[in-house]
Formats: C-alpha cells, sequence, structure tokens
C-alpha cells in the first residue's frame, strides 16, 4: 500500500466516514462538503508532518459548517487562526494520539521557519499572529501578552462552536484597530509637537511642514495601497492550506495576519506540482451487457453456418473438403468418460467442505422442555432439559469462468478448455449455477452504431471499446442435451487449434511423433483468436456479478479467471480539446492512476511491484471488485513457462526470498502450485508442458521394479492434480 493510501485511510478513519480521499496537484486542500470529497496536496513533508496535516482538514470536514464569510465584517485570516485553533483543540479531544503529532508536527514547521518569524521580534507582531503562534508552537516559545490580550486569547481557546470562534475573531479585529487607532493619534500629536517646535525657533517651516506632511501622507497611502493588494494576491489561502470552501471576508490592510499566510505560503511550496508524480482517478461505470454478450445460441448457430457451407456439404463444389468430426467426437467422449473420476471427486470434496463448515457454525440450545428420559437423574444432574441443534443454513454459490480466447492460447487453449469443461461438469453435477464468458477482441461481432452518444463514454471512466465481446459458451441453464452439444462443438473448435498449433503433431518424419489424425481444418470466422481484453473483462465483472446473483439467485459467486498471460494495455474515455472543440475520446491510462470507487469511499493505487501496464492495472481492477464484493472470490488459472513463473514470484514477492524459494520448489515438484497474488484470492500455475500429461498405471515390463515405479508414478501425479482441485474447492466451499 502506498504512503497516499496510507494517509487516505488515515484521514477516512478520523472522519468515521467514507469520505472519498484524492491526492491532486493543488497548492492547498479542499473540502467539498455536499460531494464529502477531501482534496489534499501530495506534500513533500515527513510522516509526522503529514499525520498533521491530515488531521486538521479533516478536523475542516468534520467541524467547520458550510457557511458563507462573503458578509462577515472580519478579515479571513482572523477568522482561519480562530477557527484552526477551535478544531484542533477538538481533533486532540477526540482522537488523543493526534496530539503528539501535532506537538511535533509543528515543531518541525517552526523549526523551518513556516511562519516567518525567526528574525522578528515576537513581541511587536500584532495580537491575532501571537495568539496564532500561541495555539500551534506555544509550547516552544513563551509568547507574551498583557491582560487586556490574556482575554481574547484564552476566548479563542474557550471556543467549542464556529459562532464563538467567529465572535472571538471579531474581538481581536476590534482590539486591533483600536491600537491602530490609538498609535495613530500618538504619532498624530508627536508630530503637531514637532512642528510647534520648529515655528518657536523662528524658522519659516510652514509650508515645508505641510510639504512634508503631504509627502508623509502620500508614503503612507501608498504603503496601506501596498499593503492591502497583498492579501489579494494571497486571497483564498488558509492555514494550512486549508480551503474549507469558503471565500469572503473584509480586508485588513496593514492589520492581516501575517503568520498564517507566511504559513499557507509555506505549504504551498511543500506541495508537489510535477504532473509526473500527479494521481489521476479513474472510475468504472456499468456497460451495456446486451450489446457485448453473445448467447450459447447464437454462438452455436454460426459455427454450424460454417460447417454447413455448400464447401463441405457439397461435393460438387469447386473447394470441397468433407468434414470428418469422427476422431474429434471420439476425443470428446474419451474425455467425458475419463473426466467422471476427476468431476466425482471434486464434488465429494465439495460436499465435505460444505458439511465441515456447516458443523462449524452448529450451536446447541436448550429448549426450556423438560426430557423425561432424564427424570431419573435428578438427584445428580442438573441438566434435565431437551436440547436442539442450531445448525445455520450455507450460502448459495455461483461460478462464473473466464477464458482467455487470444492468439497466444493458440498452442494450450484446448488443454486450457479440457481444465474448463471439467469445472463445467463439477457444477452441473454439484448443482451450482454457472456462466462461461470467453473474452475476445473481435470486429466481426460488432453491431450496427445507432448514435455516437451510445459509444461515448464519461470522462475519466474506464473504456470498454464496442468491438470487445464475451461469448457467453456455456451456462448452467442448458438442458443435457444443448449442454452436452454446444461443449462438443467448442471442443471440435478448440481441437482444431490444438492440431494447427500444438507441437504434439509436428515433425512427421520422426520415428516418435504420433501419426496425423484425421482433424478437419474449419474454423468459424466469429470464432478465431484475437487479443487479450482481460481488464475489460475484469471491468464488466461490476456489471455482470449483480446481474448473475440477481437471476441465479446466489449470495456467493466465484469469479474464476483462465489466462496464459497478462493483459493487453487498456484505455480511459478523456476529454479534449483542439481549436476550440471539444470531444470525449479514448486515451491510456496514464501512469500513477488511482481506481476509485464512490459508492464505498475507496481508491486503489497502482502497485509498485507485480509488472507495468496491463498487469498493474489487473491487480488494481481485482482489488476494486473484491472491495465491491467482499463475498466474491477471485481465481486464477495461469498456464506459464519455468521462466514466467520465476519473473511472476518475483515482481510479486520482492524482497521476501523465503516465499519465492518456496514457491519455486513446489513449482519444481508437482509442475503446479497456488498462491495468493496479483490480487487473486488465489492464483494458480499450472505447466505449459504437462497440461496434456496423461498419468496412467503403464509398467515398462512386468519386473517388480518397473511395476512399483509406475505405480508410483500414477499415484504421485494423481495427488499433484488433486492438491490443486482441493485448494479450488476450499476456496469455494
Amino acid at each position: 500500500m502506498s504512503s497516499q493510501e496510507v494517509k487516505g485511510t488515515l484521514a477516512k478513519l478520523l472522519a468515521t466516514e467514507n469520505l472519498i480521499v484524492e491526492h491532486r496537484v493543488v497548492e492547498t486542500a479542499s473540502f467539498d462538503v455536499d460531494r464529502r470529497v477531501l482534496v489534499l496536496p501530495i506534500w513533500d513533508v515527513t510522516d509526522r508532518v503529514y499525520n498533521m496535516l491530515v488531521g486538521h482538514e479533516v478536523g475542516h470536514a468534520l467541524y467547520t459548517p458550510n457557511t458563507d464569510w462573503g458578509d462577515l465584517s472580519v478579515p479571513k485570516s482572523y477568522i482561519n487562526i480562530t477557527e484552526d485553533a477551535r478544531i484542533e483543540k477538538l481533533m486532540k479531544r477526540k482522537f488523543p494520539g493526534l496530539a503528539k503529532d501535532f506537538f511535533k508536527g509543528y515543531e518541525e514547521l517552526n523549526e523551518d521557519d513556516f511562519f516567518s518569524v525567526r528574525d522578528t521580534e515576537v513581541e511587536k507582531l500584532l495580537l491575532i499572529d501571537r495568539i496564532n503562534l500561541y495555539f500551534k508552537i506555544g509550547a516552544h516559545h513563551m509568547i507574551p501578552f498583557n491582560d487586556a490580550e490574556i482575554v481574547l486569547r484564552d476566548a479563542t481557546g474557550a471556543a467549542e462552536t464556529f459562532e464563538e470562534a467567529l465572535s472571538a475573531a471579531k474581538a481581536i479585529y476590534e482590539y486591533a484597530q483600536e491600537q491602530k487607532e490609538a498609535e495613530e493619534q500618538v504619532s498624530a500629536l508627536a508630530g503637531e509637537t514637532e512642528t510647534m517646535d520648529i515655528n518657536v525657533d523662528g524658522s519659516s517651516g510652514d509650508s515645508s511642514g505641510e510639504n512634508r506632511s503631504e509627502e508623509g501622507q502620500e508614503t503612507n497611502n501608498e504603503s496601506k495601497g501596498q499593503s492591502q493588494e497583498d492579501p489579494e494576491e494571497g486571497e483564498g489561502t488558509d492555514s494550512e492550506t486549508s480551503e474549507v470552501g469558503k471565500s469572503g471576508g473584509t480586508e485588513a490592510g496593514d492589520l492581516e495576519a501575517r503568520t498564517d499566510d507566511a504559513l499557507a505560503q509555506a505549504l504551498k511550496d511543500k506541495a508537489q506540482m510535477s504532473e509526473q508524480d500527479r494521481p489521476k482517478y479513474l472510475e468504472i461505470d456499468n456497460v451495456d451487457l446486451k450489446h457485448h454478450i453473445v448467447s450459447p445460441e447464437e454462438i452455436n448457430k454460426v459455427s454450424h453456418e460454417t460447417w454447413n457451407h455448400p464447401q463441405y456439404t457439397d461435393p460438387n463444389y469447386e473447394f470441397h473438403r468433407d468434414l470428418d468430426w469422427s476422431y474429434v467426437d471420439s476425443e470428446y467422449r474419451k474425455f467425458k468418460k475419463e473426466c467422471s473420476r476427476e468431476v466425482n471427486y471434486l464434488a465429494k470434496e465439495f460436499e465435505m467442505k460444505k458439511a465441515a463448515t456447516a458443523f462449524s457454525r452448529e450451536s446447541i440450545a436448550k429448549t426450556g422442555v423438560i426430557d423425561t428420559k432424564k427424570l431419573f437423574s435428578y438427584r445428580y444432574n442438573e441438566d434435565l432439559f431437551k436440547k436442539v441443534v442450531v445448525r445455520p443454513d450455507g450460502k448459495n454459490h455461483g461460478m462464473i469462468f473466464l477464458l482467455d480466447w487470444s492468439g497466444s492460447m493458440a498452442e494450450v487453449i484446448h488443454d486450457t478448455y479440457k481444465q474448463l469443461l471439467s469445472l463445467c461438469l463439477f457444477c452441473r453435477k454439484s448443482g451450482i449455477p454457472f456462466d462461461v464468458y470467453a473474452f475476445v477482441q473481435d470486429g466481426q461481432w460488432v453491431k450496427p452504431k445507432e448514435t455516437k452518444d451510445e459509444w461515448t463514454g464519461r470522462p475519466g471512466t474506464f473504456h470498454v471499446p464496442e468491438y470487445f465481446y464475451l461469448l457467453n459458451f456455456l451456462n448452467g441453464k442448458l438442458n443435457n442435451q444443448k449442454f452436452d452439444q454446444y461443449a462438443r462443438d467448442l471442443w471440435r473448435v478448440t481441437f482444431m487449434y490444438h492440431h494447427r498449433y500444438s507441437s504434439r503433431y509436428r515433425n512427421p518424419w520422426s520415428a516418435n511423433t504420433e501419426p496425423m489424425p484425421n482433424v478437419p481444418d474449419a474454423f468459424p470466422s466469429h470464432l478465431q483468436l484475437g487479443g487479450t481484453p482481460l481488464n475489460e473483462a475484469i471491468a464488466c465483472l461490476q456489471t455482470l456479478i449483480p446481474e448473475f446473483q440477481a437471476k441465479s439467485k446466489v449470495e456467493k459467486v466465484h469469479v474464476a479467471i483462465l489466462s496464459d498471460g497478462e493483459a493487453a494495455y487498456s484505455a480511459e474515455w478523456r476529454e479534449s480539446e483542439w481549436q476550440g472543440r471539444k470531444d470525449i475520446n479514448r486515451s491510456c491510462i496514464r501512469y500513477n492512476t488511482h481506481l476509485r470507487d464512490r459508492r464505498n469511499g475507496r481508491t486503489y493505487a497502482p502497485t509498485q511491484h507485480g509488472g507495468q501496464g496491463g498487469c498493474t492495472t489487473t491487480n488494481q481492477l481485482l482489488r476494486y471488485l473484491k472491495g465491491r464484493f467482499p463475498q466474491c472470490n477471485f481465481l486464477g488459472f495461469r498456464i506459464a513457462s519455468n521462466r514466467e513463473v520465476t519473473r511472476y514470484l518475483e515482481n510479486e514477492f520482492y524482497p521476501k526470498y523465503n516465499i519465492i524459494e518456496k514457491h519455486k520448489k513446489t513449482w519444481s515438484k508437482n509442475k503446479s502450485f497456488g498462491a495468493p497474488m496479483m490480487g487473486y484470492q488465489e492464483l494458480y500455475f499450472l505447466n505449459n508442458k504437462n497440461l496434456n500429461t496423461e498419468v496412467e498405471f503403464d509398467p515398462k515390463s512386468d519386473s517388480k521394479a518397473d511395476i512399483k515405479r509406475a505405480f508410483t508414478k500414477s499415484l504421485k501425479g494423481k495427488a499433484n492434480n488433486k492438491k490443486i482441485l482441493s485448494s479450488f474447492i476450499l476456496q469455494i466451499a
């Protein structure tokens, strides 16, 4: 978790509500009372000072009312100081632990001369400045006050409401005006006395005195004008850069509080204004699933339209080719038969885990009815009442599978589909509702546009392109006949990819190569492999999960994502202007982009490890969805090589070498392992060379040694496979 995330969480905890905390390139902090958005600058200060500043801004958010200061006859700097003293007192009262942060934080600011008083005699400062220093750094300095000023200082410290703080500010300002008028009267009397002394000496000083007086008046007016311009330059700044959404107040001229402006300006200088470090905030809107989801019936229809083309059915067609599915379909039936053992194992494990969870929640309660079978023991047994076992109902489960339908999956798409199909058969046997979606970017499914606005998103939101589709291959509502037909047709498609791109049947001249089977080469045009829009598929889950829950009446949804690598770079909707014309276009997601969920007020910063680009965004999206749907589990199945596993582990767990080595040993031994990483509750890695390895009992000879070796290998392979399955069941049971 980044430092900014930690400070944002601190602000929410202090405010005791889900504020939306944003770190932006701004000079001053601000709080939107209506939208409950707290904007904090990116201060380049120590953690102690940062905590103090966050506590101060939260104090304004909690205690400063949404009042217009425009009609007040008090300088804004005066209200800032008395209000700061009030809200900091209330924050330290509510959170005593903040007192040390305020004490140490202001000590550090004072050492760096943030108040610009290092070369100034404190007793010569205005009363409002001395009061400001008293409540901020008074523990480090002896701030002088006379008897009349002590009353005003204590009134500031005693303020409990904003009205009382305002009254204290008015009283201090009136006192400052009275002091100024008194000084001007003394200066005027002193000037008259000096003029009289000159006249007594006999010099003709009337005209020169008048000139001197006029020059002094002009100089005084110029200085006043200059002092009145300074507040205009700093207008809108609060102490500690806390803009609580107010403006106004009167101009104080040379009575302006200089320490308030000095602190505000010093903190502005500490705010990072580099665009490179500026966090960007991105939101995810719901998508129109009707446009992006393709039904199983439509997918199957397109497949058969291809295979029923005259090219494959009419012998007189110029480029006729026969489609002989006998070998492919026999392999499908063989797989279903062999898969039944694995499915039964999954179902048994699932029921056992559910029963164990239900048993752990059981409780025994007395009914209040006497058990007549225990009456005989009343002399020595006090427990004579009947008992009842209270067993809370378990939650309903549902599964959503996301299958990577990208070009890089060509060599392993069939083996991945076999893993997926076995999980679907398990769901059908256990009565678990499920949906299978293949995510792909394919222009052939594009539907005609109606209006441009229909495909234009809101600026600052995640971009889901119009040519992105979720192909709903299978689901739990299909009857047995349709499910078997759709699953078989998908088997044909994946088998063709496997036959064309897998290395199993390459080099037919080698003596060790299996004979080439009769596999057609007729890919439906709408089932071509494409890009890897993994992030777009995950973003669609925000809309898909609630709809799946409503449709299936389930309480817990588990999402399993089957892929072989990182997502492609994603984009966002951004408003741009060119030659006076504004337009909304897609743009790549920038560095340091935070995902924001306005519903729960959380933000999700990019990880500092785990890769760049699409991989980082995937991590953010998974954490975002887990925060929005805490009852859901997000599981990943990643097909990888030895080198890729090493890279994933080092990116995720660096510098925890003990964890890295532990998973490497498991991978080397079992060719698979699972771990919570990259945003998944559990990410299972499967070796791309071992997916199609059948571990059967096949001894080389009849000798005892070969039989023992083959039997041990068979049991080991089955045990390794069951470890992954057991871990998967543990996550969803």
